[in-house]
């Protein structure tokens, strides 16, 4: 599915399904900046200025934080 990735000064990261026109998810547990995303047809990474990582596999639907644990609502 066509996607749309967007960071917000409230610390989160959204991904946007373009087809259905509708949030996909929602990533949380930044501070209020987002350091940098970068995405790809099957992967996003986003990191922010508390020094959280996050990545996202499109193909496997999962998400995981630096230390290995789920984290998406």
């Amino acid at each position: 599915a066509e996607k749309i990735v967007s960071g917000a000064r409230d610390g989160t990261v959204r991904v946007w399904d373009l087809q259905k026109e509708n949030l996909r998810f929602m990533l949380q547990g930044f501070t209020s900046y987002i350091g940098s995303v970068q995405c790809s047809p099957s992967w996003l990474l986003a990191d922010g200025t508390n020094n959280a990582v996050i990545m996202v596999d499109f193909s496997a639907e999962g998400v995981e934080e630096d230390d290995g644990t789920p984290s998406a609502t």
